[in-house]
């Protein structure tokens, strides 16, 4: 038919049926005379609406121009696929504004990147992520003069864009935007961009997001703005790079996943009194060392055996009554000899029952005769050979008698010996009778001349 059709009236061609309009051959539409391309014009909806693909492209941009909105609405989505970017660079901003959101969600990535910044909001909102390949950078960039346009691309489409696309948008993206983000896109943004971002924008960052994040990135974002969900999902060497300019809300908030972070540079800037017994647990013995005495009494109760084994006997020397109690029986144990020798002679006396009969012999042994009357009172048989004799020498007559019978029983005869006549004489009666006939026989002659008459009726012999 496509001879017949170049011959035919306008009055002729507005007489055509979508079915004869349909076997218009591509190349006719590419033949027509500027008096032809006229008689588009009195082309029905309907008619226009047979167009196929083939058919569009071969329409010359005269014609075109032609189109009204009705017809150019007329055009299927289909039909919109055949569109040329020779074609789409010819439509009028009017035309392009009166293409249906169909239309534009079948326009192809290079129809897009031509008439993206002639596209309404509307529009804008209807491009699929497979178009956004379309929104070039160039393209981007351009929309970012007008918030509005950048405010209407999708979420879905905010997802398929680039890392380069992202950066080309900046701090324009809105907070439901940002909040789609992924951690490659993230590392579109640059430094001046992330500088910029609003706390809403900030907290708008998902926690896959964040991780993405660069140091760069990161020295120049608003962290006071950062939430716990946020903070949560940094990265150890992220929150190696932040720590300081965290605020005490914000420390506490960390995991012990987020531990090795925490550099012995960073503990020694930042307080540690805010961080949460979870990451105390979880920092290495180092790390204690770098905290030391700074610990809240709260956080030393949460410190494991290796942990304690960090702390320096400076640093424990400085312990306060307080936190010396808060040493908990499973990591009191752990501590060297060094380390209990480190505490103060009057600040021993500070560690309850409780701790005391949880040490080693050894460890009582390093306390010595700073051990108060009541802590020596509650020595378990365990822990009687820590009486050594040098130990047993230094002791007072309070001390002396503090001694429980069950104790003065399993002292050997090499603990005895620190006994001197004076304490003999100052030992109770009950001290006396448990005096074992193996433990009198290993006494000097000078001790055992030591006894007063009182204590003599009791003497196991």
């Amino acid at each position: 038919m496509s001879s017949i059709f170049l011959s035919l009236t306008p009055t002729q061609v507005s007489a055509l049926t979508t079915k004869q309009i349909s076997t218009i051959a591509p190349s006719d539409f590419a033949s027509l005379s500027t008096a032809q391309a006229q008689v588009l014009n009195t082309v029905v909806t309907g008619q226009i609406g047979a167009l196929s693909s083939a058919d569009l492209v071969q329409i010359s941009t005269a014609a075109l121009a032609l189109f009204n909105a009705s017809q150019l609405q007329a055009l299927s989505p289909a039909a919109l696929t055949g569109l040329s970017t020779t074609q789409a660079t010819s439509l009028s901003p009017t035309q392009v504004s009166e293409l249906t959101n169909p239309q534009v969600a079948a326009l192809s990535t290079a129809d897009v990147a031509v008439l993206a910044t002639n596209l309404s909001t509307t529009q804008i909102g209807a491009l699929t992520a497979a178009q956004a390949p379309g929104l070039s950078t160039t393209v981007l960039a351009a929309l970012d003069a007008n918030t509005a346009q950048i405010a209407a691309i999708s979420t879905k489409e905010i997802a398929a864009l680039s890392s380069a696309q992202i950066g080309a948008i900046g701090d324009n993206l809105t907070t439901t935007q940002i909040a789609v983000l992924s951690s490659a896109q993230v590392q579109g943004l640059s430094a001046a961009a992330v500088n910029g971002l609003s706390s809403l924008q900030i907290q708008a960052l998902s926690t896959k997001a964040v991780p993405g994040l660069s140091g760069t990135q990161l020295a120049t974002l608003a962290t006071n703005y950062l939430g716990t969900a946020q903070l949560q999902a940094l990265t150890t060497s992220q929150v190696s790079g932040i720590a300081t300019s965290l605020s005490n809300g914000q420390l506490g908030v960390l995991t012990a996943a987020q531990a090795s972070g925490l550099t012995a540079a960073v503990l020694a800037s930042i307080d540690t009194t805010t961080l949460s017994t979870g990451l105390i647990a979880a920092l290495s013995s180092t790390q204690i060392g770098t905290i030391g005495d700074n610990l809240t009494t709260v956080q030393i109760g949460a410190l494991t055996s290796s942990q304690a084994a960090g702390l320096s006997t400076t640093q424990i020397g400085a312990l306060s009554s307080l936190q010396l109690q808060a040493i908990s029986t499973r990591e009191i144990s752990s501590f060297s000899t060094a380390q209990l020798s480190a505490v103060a002679g009057g600040s021993v006396s500070y560690f309850s029952t409780g701790q005391v009969a949880a040490m080693l012999y050894q460890q009582i042994a390093a306390l010595g005769s700073n051990l108060s009357t009541t802590q020596i009172g509650a020595l378990t048989a365990a822990e009687a050979p820590g009486l050594t004799s040098a130990v047993i020498s230094a002791l007072n007559t309070a001390q002396v008698q503090a001694i429980t019978t069950k104790d003065v029983a399993l002292l050997s005869s090499a603990q005895l010996v620190g006994l001197s006549t004076t304490q003999i004489t100052q030992l109770l009666t009950s001290q006396v009778a448990a005096l074992t006939t193996t433990q009198l026989g290993e006494l000097s002659t000078a001790q055992m001349q030591a006894f007063t008459a009182s204590q003599v009726p009791y003497l196991d012999i």
